[in-house]
């Protein structure tokens, strides 16, 4: 079980806006949190369904390395999320990977994201890791600035590939894998 302790408030900050400050909490997602996570991923061009996110978000919520924190704004609700893992390679030291990151296009550079990050590695550097990873496309050239602003820098450029495998064969272990 998780510590409602372990769940602190942040103010946001609204720089060069009219609106009236509202207060940030962040939270642990929960499965009642996939409607709105649909909506915060097909704001990044995911498109995805109910019992998909559903089926995703119970299996990442019962991984002890894998963490989703999400950024609720009343009255708006959901503001903003993120996913993070451990990851553990032979080719570098255990780091904490950002798998999504995506905050409301209505709430961008007001604090919101900065808070996520903030939580996000106070969450990796409780479990001991040194480094906080995160990947941003190519053409999202905002989401670059966000990171080297935030005191992220470059590391390298690659490409991803992708193979489709055919169905998989029943195993004896669920998998985390769709």
């Amino acid at each position: 079980a998780r510590n409602r302790a372990d769940w602190p408030v942040y103010p946001a900050t609204f720089r060069g806006t009219l609106r009236p400050l509202m207060p940030l909490e962040l939270r642990h997602a929960s499965i009642d949190d996939a409607p709105d996570l649909i909506r915060l991923m097909l704001e990044l061009g995911y498109d995805t369904d109910d019992a998909s996110i559903r089926r995703r978000l119970g299996r990442v919520l019962a991984m002890t390395d894998h963490v989703v924190f999400v950024a609720n704004e009343q009255p708006h609700g959901l503001v903003g999320c993120i996913h993070l893992s451990v990851a553990v390679t032979l080719v570098a030291r255990p780091f904490a990977e950002i798998a999504a990151l995506v905050v409301t296009g209505a709430h961008r550079r007001q604090g919101v994201g900065r808070a996520l990050l903030q939580r996000a590695q106070r969450w990796a550097t409780g479990r001991g890791l040194l480094d906080l990873v995160a990947d941003a496309q190519v053409h999202r050239k905002t989401a670059g600035d966000f990171y080297r602003a935030l005191g992220f820098r470059p590391l390298k450029e690659q490409r991803v590939f992708v193979r489709e495998l055919d169905a998989p064969h029943p195993v004896e272990q669920p998998t985390a894998m769709d």
